[in-house]
C-alpha cells in the first residue's frame, strides 16, 4: 500500500504523564473504597499506605521504540519483540496496548508527536483481526 512506503524505520518515544495519573486515581478510588468499608481507622490507614507503596513502585511497560522493517513491526521496551498476527491491539482514547509475545506494552499518545503515531496506528488498523 502507497502508506505503507511512508512508514519511519525507527520512532523513538519519550516518557508519559498518563501512568502517574493512573497511579493517582487509583489511590484516590482507593482512598474512598476505604473510606466506604466498616473497617476500624487504623486498619484503613495501614490498608491505605500498603496500596500508596505498591502504586508508588508500579509502572506499565511503555513501548520505547517502534521499528517497522520487511512488511512488520517491532517494539522496544522491556524487550525487543516482534509483532505477531493475529495483532492484538487495544486503544481507548490516548492509550494503545501492543499484545505481544512477552506479555502487553502500553503506548500512550503523550509519547511522541501525532504524526510519528498515525502511521503505525494505521497499518495496525489495516492489519487488525476480523472475527
Amino acid at each position: 500500500m502507497f502508506w505503507q512506503r511512508s512508514l519511519p524505520a525507527r520512532v523513538e518515544l519519550g516518557d508519559s504523564c498518563y501512568p502517574r495519573r493512573l497511579a493517582g486515581l487509583s489511590l484516590l478510588l482507593t482512598a474512598l473504597a476505604l473510606a466506604l468499608t466498616s473497617l476500624p481507622w487504623w486498619w484503613m490507614v495501614l490498608l491505605w499506605v500498603l496500596a500508596a507503596g505498591v502504586v508508588r513502585r508500579w509502572q506499565p511497560p511503555l513501548v520505547r521504540q517502534l521499528y517497522w522493517y520487511e512488511q512488520q513491526l517491532s517494539v522496544t521496551g522491556r524487550h525487543a519483540q516482534l509483532l505477531l498476527p493475529p495483532y492484538r491491539v487495544v486503544r481507548c482514547g490516548p492509550w494503545l496496548a501492543l499484545h505481544t509475545p512477552r506479555g502487553w506494552l502500553h503506548l500512550f499518545a503523550d509519547q511522541a508527536p501525532a504524526a510519528q503515531l498515525q502511521p503505525f496506528y494505521q497499518w495496525l488498523w489495516v492489519n487488525r483481526c476480523r472475527r
